[in-house]
């Protein structure tokens, strides 16, 4: 058991926390901490409108009319999971953005218009989240490495 805790200690804890540190991977997580009680809320709804209790849609059903019960959720779902790519197109970039020491909230919007320009709008919920990962690293890349341009390039 000593072995194993030392190559654990000696070999792989390093290279883990050389990964966990990467800005890209960092920028990700902190996207995606910040959705989590949007994501929490979203199940929570789309968990209400699909319980596994028997009798509980013919209550609800009973109680409501029809299945107009179910639009509550509905609606909750689309304003979290239904979007999702969409935040963390912006919110991916924005934090990469952070990271580089360049203005978030251009950064987040460029990402954003990118996402859509490549056709985000088709994949906004969580289809198009791989996507909106890429869209928004690309993007955050190219537009870092074009603000940090300083000098005035002139015509002769």
């Amino acid at each position: 058991m000593d072995t194993f805790v030392r190559f654990m200690e000696e070999k792989f804890v390093p290279v883990a926390s050389k990964i966990g540190a990467q800005r890209h991977l960092v920028a990700i997580r902190d996207a995606f901490m910040v959705t989590m009680p949007l994501l929490i809320l979203g199940g929570l709804a789309t968990m209400i409108n699909n319980l596994p209790i028997p009798g509980f849609q013919e209550l609800m059903n009973s109680i409501f009319a029809n299945e107009s019960w179910k639009g509550v959720g509905d609606s909750v779902w689309g304003g979290t999971f239904a979007v999702l790519s969409v935040m963390i197109a912006y919110l991916v970039a924005s934090n990469l953005a952070k990271d580089y020491g360049k203005d978030p909230v251009s950064t987040g919007i460029v990402s954003l218009a990118s996402f859509f320009t490549v056709g985000g709008a088709t994949g906004m919920d969580t289809t198009g989240l791989f996507v909106a990962i890429i869209v928004a690293i690309l993007s955050t890349e190219v537009f870092v490495r074009l603000i940090g341009n300083d000098k005035l390039v002139t015509k002769t």
